[in-house]
């Protein structure tokens, strides 16, 4: 059972808690286009896809959740 809505998350706080990131890390890794964020119209804030971060991340070598090194 794999809802849209349990993949989503809203705002930069969510976004940095989820990754480990300070909120302006978030902010900056958006704009260098290095973390898969977005924005919708008629909404305020940044969406992400957990599955999307997660995605980014392990194609980095690293993990959501405190930036580790993954095993």
């Amino acid at each position: 059972m794999n809802r849209l809505a349990d993949d989503i998350l809203r705002g930069a706080k969510a976004i940095a808690e989820f990754t480990g990131l300070e909120e302006w890390e978030v902010y900056y890794l958006k704009k260098s286009g290095a973390l898969p964020v977005f924005k919708l119209p008629g909404c305020r804030g940044l969406f992400a896809r957990k599955s999307e971060i997660e995605r980014a991340f392990s194609a980095r070598g690293l993990q959501a959740g405190g930036l580790a090194e993954a095993a």
